[in-house]
């Protein structure tokens, strides 16, 4: 299975026989799903490991424990209504180079991209810095803020490389209704 497109209506992936819904489906390569979607549960994508095209819904507000742990992604830009990135979210995502993390985040928890060797550069949108879990990226990992960012320098953050600020040349989600001065 190459493509799978989800046209059916619904808000979850989780609970039940979601849970697990595609882990371990090692050929697919793309996944739509539905805007209708506002919930990913656990490992429900995990180990798929050809899955390098998908796009997250703007209306997923959680994305649960495991949820894409193994998966082929590359780039990643993560749906701006997104609060938590749960524990092993992205953990082991080998070809996984770049991710943006919504401005909505406010906790980003313990090993989430842990184990993603060819992550690289890591975009912080949130102006205040989350809440970060243990050995939440690669220690080589580069991370880029916004100006005028607050926390990034303190506490759990300090063991991570600050390459700079972000600029005009990358576009970040904005919350519709945000300003970004």
């Amino acid at each position: 299975m190459k493509k799978s497109i989800l046209k059916r209506v619904f808000t979850a992936i989780t609970a039940g026989a979601m849970v697990f819904a595609f882990a371990g489906c090692s050929g697919i390569e793309k996944i739509e799903l539905p805007n209708t979607l506002t919930s990913i549960g656990e490992n429900a994508f995990a180990e798929c490991t050809s899955l390098v095209d998908m796009t997250i819904p703007q209306n997923v507000t959680e994305i649960s424990q495991g949820a894409f742990m193994g998966c082929g992604f590359e780039t990643l830009t993560l749906p701006m209504n997104l609060k938590v990135i749960e524990k092993n979210c992205f953990n082991s995502c080998g070809n996984l180079k770049e991710v943006t993390i919504p401005a909505n985040v406010s906790e980003i928890k313990s090993f989430a991209f842990a184990d993603c060797a060819c992550l690289k550069k890591v975009i912080l949108s949130p102006l205040d810095a989350p809440k970060l879990g243990s050995d939440a990226f690669m220690f080589d990992s580069e991370l880029y803020i916004m100006p005028g960012a607050k926390g990034y320098y303190d506490d759990n953050w300090a063991v991570y490389y600050i390459s700079g600020e972000i600029y005009g040349d990358i576009t970040v989600p904005v919350q519709p209704g945000s300003t970004t001065d």
